[in-house]
C-alpha cells in the first residue's frame, strides 16, 4: 500500500509539472543560479548532445536508490520538462556525495544518454555515462531542485510513522 501510494503521488507530481508548461516547448538555457562548491571533473554534455535528447527522447526512466520508487514518463511535456532539468553549465562534483539515482533517456527502447542524479543539501548535479564511465557532469536547473524537492516531500509525508 505504502509503495503504491508513493508511486501514485510521484505520478501525480509529474502531470502537474507537465501541466505547469507554457505552450511552446523551448530547449534548455542557461540559467543564473548561484555557483555550487566542487569541481569541474568533467565537462558539461554539449548543446549538440542535448539537442539529440530533445529531439529524440520518446521516455525518460527514474531509478531511485534508496526510495521504493521508479518512475516514467512517455508524454512530451513531461520529457521537455526533465530535459530543462539539466543546466548547461558543468557539473560541480563533490566526491563526498552520493547519487539518488539514475535517469535514463531512451528512443523507442534504445539508450540515449544515462545519468546518475545527486540532489542533497550541496550536491545537485547530474553525472552522465557513457561504457559504466562517468564522462560529463551538468548541474541541476532551479527548476530540476523543485521537482526533487516536491518528489523528497511528498516521499517523507508517505512515509511510515
Amino acid at each position: 500500500m505504502y509503495f503504491q501510494n508513493l508511486c501514485l503521488i510521484g505520478l501525480l507530481l509529474l502531470g502537474v509539472w507537465a501541466c505547469n508548461d507554457s505552450s511552446k516547448p523551448k530547449p534548455p538555457t542557461t540559467s543564473p543560479a548561484a555557483p555550487a562548491p566542487g569541481t569541474a571533473k568533467y565537462p558539461p554534455i554539449t548543446e549538440a548532445e542535448m539537442k539529440i535528447l530533445w529531439d529524440s527522447t520518446t521516455a525518460v526512466d527514474y531509478l531511485f536508490y534508496k526510495l521504493p520508487l521508479s518512475m516514467s514518463m512517455t508524454e512530451r511535456p513531461a520529457i521537455e520538462n526533465v530535459l530543462r532539468q539539466v543546466d548547461p553549465r558543468p557539473g560541480l562534483i563533490i566526491v563526498a556525495c552520493k547519487p539518488m539515482g539514475r535517469v535514463f533517456f531512451q528512443n523507442n527502447g534504445q539508450n540515449l544518454g544515462e545519468a546518475d542524479f545527486f540532489f542533497t543539501e550541496t550536491c545537485k548535479y547530474y553525472v552522465f555515462y557513457e561504457n559504466q564511465k562517468p564522462v560529463k557532469a551538468n548541474q541541476m536547473t532551479p527548476d530540476g531542485i523543485v521537482f526533487f524537492q516536491r518528489l523528497l516531500d511528498s516521499a517523507q509525508n508517505q512515509s511510515p510513522q
